[in-house]
Protein backbone atom coordinates (compact mmCIF):
# COMPACT_ATOMS: atom_id res chain seq x y z
CA UNK A 1 0.00 0.00 0.00
CA UNK A 2 1.17 3.38 -0.62
CA UNK A 3 0.63 6.62 1.35
CA UNK A 4 1.13 10.04 1.03
CA UNK A 5 3.81 11.37 3.28
CA UNK A 6 2.49 14.47 5.16
CA UNK A 7 6.08 16.58 5.17
CA UNK A 8 6.83 16.17 1.29
CA UNK A 9 3.60 15.20 -0.47
CA UNK A 10 5.27 11.87 -1.78
CA UNK A 11 3.80 8.77 -2.22
CA UNK A 12 5.62 6.17 0.36
CA UNK A 13 5.38 2.50 0.66
CA UNK A 14 5.45 2.82 4.04
CA UNK A 15 5.84 5.93 6.53
CA UNK A 16 7.45 5.88 9.94
CA UNK A 17 5.39 6.18 12.89
CA UNK A 18 7.70 5.57 15.11
CA UNK A 19 10.78 7.87 16.21
CA UNK A 20 12.68 6.55 19.21
CA UNK A 21 13.54 9.00 22.16
CA UNK A 22 16.71 10.10 20.09
CA UNK A 23 14.87 12.04 17.74
CA UNK A 24 13.66 14.72 19.91
CA UNK A 25 15.20 17.42 18.60
CA UNK A 26 14.16 15.74 15.13
CA UNK A 27 10.41 16.27 15.92
CA UNK A 28 11.37 19.54 17.34
CA UNK A 29 12.62 20.51 14.14
CA UNK A 30 9.94 18.80 11.94
CA UNK A 31 7.15 20.88 14.19
CA UNK A 32 8.98 24.05 14.07
CA UNK A 33 8.58 23.83 9.92
CA UNK A 34 5.68 21.98 9.60
CA UNK A 35 3.60 23.40 12.99
CA UNK A 36 0.51 21.17 11.70
CA UNK A 37 2.08 17.86 11.94
CA UNK A 38 2.20 15.14 14.34
CA UNK A 39 3.94 12.25 15.45
CA UNK A 40 1.43 9.95 15.10
CA UNK A 41 1.35 11.28 11.14
CA UNK A 42 4.13 10.06 10.20
CA UNK A 43 6.95 10.68 7.70
CA UNK A 44 8.56 8.83 5.05
CA UNK A 45 12.10 7.51 5.37
CA UNK A 46 13.61 9.72 2.88
CA UNK A 47 11.69 12.88 5.41
CA UNK A 48 13.42 11.35 8.10
CA UNK A 49 16.29 10.78 6.69
CA UNK A 50 16.72 14.54 5.72
CA UNK A 51 15.85 15.95 9.32
CA UNK A 52 18.03 13.45 11.19
CA UNK A 53 21.14 14.91 8.67
CA UNK A 54 20.00 18.05 9.54
CA UNK A 55 20.57 17.81 12.98
CA UNK A 56 23.85 15.50 13.19
CA UNK A 57 25.24 16.31 10.28
CA UNK A 58 28.74 19.24 10.70
CA UNK A 59 28.21 21.50 13.57
CA UNK A 60 24.42 21.23 14.32
CA UNK A 61 24.36 19.15 16.97
CA UNK A 62 20.39 19.89 18.19
CA UNK A 63 17.58 21.28 16.98
CA UNK A 64 18.09 24.85 18.69
CA UNK A 65 21.41 25.27 16.79
CA UNK A 66 19.71 24.12 13.64
CA UNK A 67 17.03 26.40 14.07
CA UNK A 68 19.32 29.25 14.52
CA UNK A 69 21.26 28.23 11.69
CA UNK A 70 18.47 28.02 9.24
CA UNK A 71 17.26 31.42 10.40
CA UNK A 72 20.61 32.81 9.87
CA UNK A 73 20.65 31.46 6.22
CA UNK A 74 17.18 32.47 5.51
CA UNK A 75 18.05 36.29 6.79
CA UNK A 76 21.68 36.23 5.31
CA UNK A 77 19.61 34.91 1.81
CA UNK A 78 17.19 37.95 1.99
CA UNK A 79 19.60 40.40 2.70
CA UNK A 80 21.87 39.73 -0.15
CA UNK A 81 18.98 39.50 -2.54
CA UNK A 82 17.98 42.76 -1.73
CA UNK A 83 21.44 44.43 -0.92
CA UNK A 84 20.81 46.06 -4.35
CA UNK A 85 17.76 47.74 -3.35
CA UNK A 86 19.05 49.03 -0.36
CA UNK A 87 21.77 50.94 -2.09
CA UNK A 88 18.56 51.89 -4.63
CA UNK A 89 17.02 53.31 -1.49
CA UNK A 90 19.87 55.06 0.02
CA UNK A 91 21.00 56.51 -3.19
CA UNK A 92 17.27 57.98 -3.98
CA UNK A 93 17.11 59.25 -0.20
CA UNK A 94 20.69 61.04 -0.63
CA UNK A 95 19.71 62.51 -4.31
CA UNK A 96 15.82 63.92 -2.44
CA UNK A 97 18.39 65.10 0.59
CA UNK A 98 20.36 66.97 -1.74
CA UNK A 99 17.87 68.45 -4.08
CA UNK A 100 15.98 69.67 -1.25
CA UNK A 101 18.75 71.53 0.56
CA UNK A 102 19.49 73.08 -2.88
CA UNK A 103 15.86 74.56 -3.37
CA UNK A 104 15.97 75.94 0.23
CA UNK A 105 18.85 77.76 -0.62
Amino acid sequence: MEYICPICNNMSHDLSSYLDHGDTHVVDLIKNEHPGWKEKNGLCPKCLDYYRSEIKGGHLKDAASTLRHQKDKIIWQFISGKRIIIWIAIALLVITAILYFQSVK
